[in-house]
């Protein structure tokens, strides 16, 4: 019975930038290029790290993650929008009964409205507009 060959470990490079497309380059490279995933891995942790060029730059203190946010399209930056703040200043005078149940009345709504929407928008639901 013949056995394959040992298999090398792949190098682990510290990774330093971070494109848009989700490639990664290593910090030893002295140009930005993406890492050969099938030759080498890469890690954030600075103990991960095998690569002899990449451990020599950690040392000099070269060893900074850097991303560049690609920019969020309308319906994203809509999925990142804060609810609706219903605090509001504390009244001089204290609150009834009645105005205290309407206030979490219309909390609760807005809470369940912002929830509704958000689960809508990550099922991919077409938005529709009211009355349409």
């Amino acid at each position: 019975m013949m056995l394959p060959p040992p298999t090398t470990p792949r190098i682990t490079h510290m990774a330093s930038k971070i494109a848009r497309s989700g490639s990664v380059s290593a910090l030893c490279s002295a140009t930005p290029r993406a890492i050969n995933m099938k030759r080498a891995t890469w890690t954030i942790s600075p103990a991960a790290v095998t690569c002899r060029k990449c451990k020599a730059a950690l040392k000099e203190g070269r060893g900074e993650l850097t991303f560049t946010p690609q920019p969020l399209k309308p319906m994203q930056q809509m999925a990142y929008a804060q609810p609706p703040k219903v605090h509001a200043e504390p009244p001089a005078e204290p609150l009834t009964l009645e105005q205290r149940v309407e206030a979490l009345e219309r909390g609760f709504a807005a809470a369940v409205l912002h929830a509704v929407a958000n689960a809508l928008r990550a099922a991919g639901v077409p938005h529709q507009a009211p009355g349409a």
